[in-house]
């Protein structure tokens, strides 16, 4: 098994910056939907969210998220904290398409184990190369981001809950950027005090 290489970098805004983030996501808060995933195996998410591009989707300059978030994502300090095995995240400097939500995980709210690349890229012509995560907050219990580097898992044959080795936790800490290969495995454990607020997404090939 090859160790996979995860970017994290803390304190990734200015305390300005944080303050424009927050302005303009209590802004979306009568946006936010609530959803509950379900495929064949049943439930395996709950939780709520707002998809940001769609709402500045006319006109994405007036949004300071939107405009900050590339110079975030695709900056030397970004690209420097990439290993050198792991092939998937060099990519993005060659980026050219990443999606950005505004998630809320209340209390009880969780994502079962799953993976964000599509299993057939010839039905989705949308790439995902990674993962993003960026912790608005860290004032509430549970949450964590569990990842497994385990990569033969054939999930038809996994109903779930399945549980994959985890081979890496990341406590979620306020100001943080954690980035992810699209096809590594995750999970997000469940709430148990307080509210998870991020602003996460993927970035892709269009």
């Amino acid at each position: 098994m090859i160790k996979r290489e995860i970017v994290k970098i803390d304190n990734l805004l200015t305390d300005n910056e944080m303050k424009s983030f927050e302005s303009e996501l209590l802004s979306l808060n009568s946006r936010i939907q609530k959803y509950h995933r379900n495929d064949v195996f049943g439930e395996i998410s709950n939780f709520s969210r707002v998809f940001i591009d769609g709402v500045y989707m006319k006109n994405r300059s007036d949004s300071f998220i939107l405009n900050t978030l590339p110079s975030k994502l695709f900056n030397n300090l970004t690209l420097s904290k990439i290993g050198e095995v792991e092939l998937l995240l060099r990519l993005i400097q060659f980026s050219n398409h990443h999606e950005t939500q505004y998630t809320i995980y209340k209390k009880g709210g969780d994502y079962k184990w799953h993976i964000d690349s599509p299993l057939n890229h010839d039905e989705n012509p949308k790439t995902r190369i990674a993962n993003y995560i960026f912790y608005m907050n860290d004032d509430f219990e549970g949450g964590e981001l569990e990842l497994s580097f385990k990569t033969d898992i054939d999930v038809y044959n996994n109903k779930l809950p399945f549980n994959p080795p985890v081979h890496m936790v990341i406590t979620p800490k306020k100001n943080t950027l954690v980035i992810i290969p699209s096809d590594m495995w995750h999970r997000v454990k469940p709430i148990t005090k307080g509210e998870r607020r991020t602003v996460n997404g993927h970035i892709g090939f269009k």
